[in-house]
């Protein structure tokens, strides 16, 4: 365990612990910042902490690149028990070293053709989203609705995959605006969306503070916050 608040930073094979006392009390968001405009690079890639990991919270995440969350296990709360706030890296000489690079990328080749030609990851996932699932588990009657008392909800198709496709009334747009993929990954389950912005849009003195654009819905969420809680308002969830 570090002595005081520390990160990890390292560029290429050159790794130093350096001070992070500012960060230590500050959110995922504020020392992301913090660190991008320290080492002035954007493109450094940050995995952190936020203050809950920081006093222990056993469900803590790690949040890597403020969109995506290692949440299971509670590890972020390791992170915080080490008094490590974040670990940075940068990497400039690229990939080397492959023993056969044309066998290396045939292999490749031969992965990404198994993901593309099964059902699930080259159809279901990228059409869908993990999304795909909530109407399959809904009909199974697996669906946690109301805090796990019922196990289908009447609204799930509203919130489904299928539904993020379907335009709205009001502007004739969908829910969906492209798919988004983690890095490297070929089937790009990921959601980025857009609600209705006459639906949730926070209005200030008169001018419009707010419009929501989001990585999402995923089907996690949808069914910890719309099912398990009765919501079938996809904009809500959204």
């Amino acid at each position: 365990k570090a002595s005081s608040p520390v990160y990890l930073y390292l560029e290429n094979d050159n790794p130093q612990l350096l001070p992070a006392d500012e960060l230590w009390g500050q959110s995922v968001w504020a020392a992301d910042e913090w660190i991008h405009k320290k080492h002035q690079d954007p493109q450094i890639r940050i995995a952190a902490i936020g203050v809950g990991a920081e006093k222990g919270v056993l469900y803590s995440a790690i949040v890597n690149d403020l969109h995506r969350a290692a949440g299971r296990s509670g590890v972020g709360t390791v992170m915080g028990s080490k008094n490590l706030k974040a670990v940075a890296i940068r990497g400039t000489k690229g990939v080397a070293g492959i023993h056969d690079p044309a066998a290396f990328m045939k292999a490749t080749q031969a992965g990404k053709k198994v993901l593309a030609d099964n059902a699930v990851t080259g159809q279901g996932l990228p059409m869908y989203g993990t999304q795909v699932l909530m109407n399959v588990i809904n009909e199974m009657g697996a669906m946690p609705t109301r805090n796990w008392r019922e196990s289908q909800f009447e609204n799930a198709s509203a919130i489904s995959g299928e539904a993020m496709h379907e335009p709205r009334e009001s502007d004739g747009k969908p829910n969906l605006v492209r798919n988004g993929a983690c890095f490297g990954c070929t089937i790009a389950c990921g959601r980025i969306s857009t609600i209705d912005p006459e639906h949730f849009s926070l209005q200030g003195e008169g001018k419009e503070r707010y419009k929501v654009a989001s990585g999402g819905l995923e089907y996690e969420a949808a069914w910890a916050l719309g099912s398990d809680t009765g919501v079938g308002d996809i904009d809500a969830l959204t």
